[in-house]
Protein backbone atom coordinates (compact mmCIF):
# COMPACT_ATOMS: atom_id res chain seq x y z
CA UNK A 1 0.00 0.00 0.00
CA UNK A 2 3.12 2.83 0.57
CA UNK A 3 4.66 1.98 -2.36
CA UNK A 4 1.47 2.56 -4.05
CA UNK A 5 0.63 5.91 -2.67
CA UNK A 6 4.32 6.85 -2.89
CA UNK A 7 4.45 6.52 -6.82
CA UNK A 8 1.29 8.20 -7.02
CA UNK A 9 2.81 11.00 -5.14
CA UNK A 10 5.85 10.75 -7.31
CA UNK A 11 3.40 11.27 -10.36
CA UNK A 12 2.00 14.23 -9.30
CA UNK A 13 4.80 15.76 -7.87
CA UNK A 14 6.69 15.37 -10.88
CA UNK A 15 3.79 15.64 -13.68
CA UNK A 16 1.23 17.89 -11.98
CA UNK A 17 3.36 20.34 -9.82
CA UNK A 18 6.32 20.48 -11.80
CA UNK A 19 8.81 19.42 -8.99
CA UNK A 20 12.26 18.33 -10.15
CA UNK A 21 13.32 16.45 -7.06
CA UNK A 22 11.82 14.31 -3.95
CA UNK A 23 14.06 13.42 -1.03
CA UNK A 24 13.07 10.72 1.25
CA UNK A 25 15.29 10.35 4.99
CA UNK A 26 14.97 7.43 7.43
CA UNK A 27 16.33 6.43 10.49
CA UNK A 28 18.62 3.71 9.63
CA UNK A 29 16.74 0.90 11.89
CA UNK A 30 13.18 1.65 10.15
CA UNK A 31 13.62 -1.77 8.03
CA UNK A 32 10.26 -1.40 6.77
CA UNK A 33 10.65 2.34 5.37
CA UNK A 34 13.90 0.85 4.24
CA UNK A 35 12.27 -1.75 2.49
CA UNK A 36 9.67 0.87 0.69
CA UNK A 37 12.66 2.84 -0.47
CA UNK A 38 14.32 -0.55 -1.97
CA UNK A 39 10.91 -1.85 -3.97
CA UNK A 40 10.84 1.27 -5.18
CA UNK A 41 14.42 1.54 -6.47
CA UNK A 42 15.19 5.02 -5.16
CA UNK A 43 19.16 5.84 -5.71
CA UNK A 44 20.54 6.24 -1.96
CA UNK A 45 22.77 9.33 -1.21
CA UNK A 46 24.29 8.89 2.07
CA UNK A 47 24.21 9.00 5.51
CA UNK A 48 23.03 12.73 6.95
CA UNK A 49 24.77 12.17 10.92
CA UNK A 50 22.58 13.59 13.96
CA UNK A 51 20.05 15.18 11.03
CA UNK A 52 16.68 15.50 13.01
CA UNK A 53 16.14 15.43 16.92
CA UNK A 54 13.73 12.98 17.51
CA UNK A 55 12.69 13.17 21.40
CA UNK A 56 15.69 14.64 22.56
CA UNK A 57 18.13 12.20 20.53
CA UNK A 58 19.80 13.69 18.06
CA UNK A 59 18.86 10.37 15.03
CA UNK A 60 20.95 9.59 11.70
CA UNK A 61 19.17 9.17 8.52
CA UNK A 62 19.96 7.49 5.30
CA UNK A 63 18.67 9.85 2.48
CA UNK A 64 16.95 8.33 -0.67
CA UNK A 65 16.23 10.39 -3.66
CA UNK A 66 14.72 11.05 -7.20
CA UNK A 67 14.79 13.73 -9.77
CA UNK A 68 12.45 14.26 -12.14
CA UNK A 69 14.91 13.05 -14.91
CA UNK A 70 15.00 9.36 -13.10
CA UNK A 71 10.63 9.99 -12.88
CA UNK A 72 11.28 10.12 -16.54
CA UNK A 73 13.25 7.13 -16.82
CA UNK A 74 11.42 4.85 -14.51
CA UNK A 75 8.38 5.69 -15.18
CA UNK A 76 6.98 2.91 -16.90
CA UNK A 77 7.81 0.50 -13.93
CA UNK A 78 6.04 2.58 -11.25
CA UNK A 79 2.63 2.29 -13.38
CA UNK A 80 3.23 -0.80 -14.28
CA UNK A 81 3.91 -2.63 -10.85
CA UNK A 82 2.58 0.64 -8.39
CA UNK A 83 -0.29 2.62 -10.45
CA UNK A 84 -3.52 1.48 -11.96
CA UNK A 85 -4.59 3.02 -14.86
CA UNK A 86 -3.91 6.98 -15.21
CA UNK A 87 -4.17 8.76 -12.01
Amino acid sequence: MIPEACAAIFRFAFEDLGLHRIQISIVPRNSASLRVVEKLRLREEGLALRYIEINGVWEDHRLFAITFEEWKEKRGFYMDNYLLGPV
